[in-house]
């Protein structure tokens, strides 16, 4: 029995290791959201983009803008999308008209 209960624990340990995301920064810039397409495939979820410092951050995430994560799935990595001075980009639903 004992030995049944450490093979479960070694799989759902396996397991969880390999379900588990990495979170990196990526640096990008202005040209970077258009060409990559990512700034379009924002709009047409229906999400406003916009950056922010981030001694501000905090405070935009009350507000309702959480920081807008790059998934690879290959990788199982999330990135940050951040500019060159730490600015990092934000994003929220956009509002209907």
């Amino acid at each position: 029995m004992i030995e049944w209960l450490g093979i479960a624990y070694e799989f759902a340990k396996d397991l969880k290791d390999a379900l588990q995301w990495e979170e990196q920064e990526k640096s990008v810039d202005r040209d970077w959201l258009d060409k990559s397409g990512f700034a379009k495939q924002m709009a047409a979820s229906g999400i406003d983009l916009y950056w922010s410092r981030p001694d501000n951050i905090a405070t935009r995430e009350l507000d309702g803008w959480p920081v807008v994560l790059e998934l690879d799935r290959g990788k199982r990595v999330r990135y940050r999308l951040v500019r060159y001075d730490g600015t990092t980009l934000i994003g929220k639903p956009a509002k209907s008209a």
